[in-house]
């Protein structure tokens, strides 16, 4: 039972290992592809399938793919690590490098037949929604953190534009943006929260 329970967690620990030594890095020439190869060689361990693919330009890692697995080296150059979670209809995102947690809300009419916490992501992507183009501006803003850029709620607030008419983006507080929309949540969509780290890639 030992070896089942090791196997688990192996994938999550090198990605972690990977995204601090990414952020820690003297030789700023080293790029995100490099130092995710070096440490997977190291620690022999393989490499994951994304959950989500957007175009080969952002990737997303749940918990689920790095079991035994971490993140692929390929066409990156920033790794983002961030929590995300469900709860009376709304999908929440909270990257480590970020300061302000990301509320979407979770539909009726989005019909998210995959109840799980990827499903709204991929239901969202393959609809072309603004609230998929919206979890890609806010990982990209946790990308441009994590290199140093200072990221405030004003500025990503700012970032937002062309947005259907309906959508609004409300400031709940410092620490939490939330998309408004006059739609009908679909608040049986189930709480989940896994309590270990999702990760992004983004090109």
């Amino acid at each position: 039972m030992a070896g089942i329970y090791e196997g688990v967690s192996l994938g999550l620990q090198v990605t972690g290992i990977i995204y601090r030594a990414w952020k820690s890095r003297r030789d700023r020439r080293k790029s995100a592809s490099q130092v995710i190869t070096e440490v997977a060689a190291t620690k022999g361990c393989a490499f994951a399938m994304p959950i989500v693919n957007d175009l080969d330009q952002i990737y997303i890692y749940s918990p689920y793919n790095l079991i035994r697995r971490t993140i692929q080296p390929y066409n990156i150059s920033s790794i983002v690590e961030f929590d995300l979670w469900t709860t009376s209809g709304y999908l929440y995102l909270k990257a480590t490098d970020l300061s302000f947690t990301f509320a979407l809300p979770i539909l009726s009419q989005d019909q998210v037949y995959d109840q799980c916490l990827s499903g709204p992501l991929r239901n969202w992507q393959s609809r072309n929604s603004d609230r998929f183009y919206l979890v890609k501006l806010y990982l990209a803003s946790a990308a441009d953190a994590a290199c140093g850029e200072y990221v405030s709620v004003g500025s990503f607030r700012s970032k937002m534009k062309n947005l259907h008419h309906e959508i609004k983006i409300v400031t709940n507080s410092r620490s939490l943006i939330s998309v408004e929309i006059s739609d009908t949540l679909d608040k049986s969509f189930p709480s989940c929260k896994t309590g270990q780290k999702w990760y992004a890639t983004i090109a």
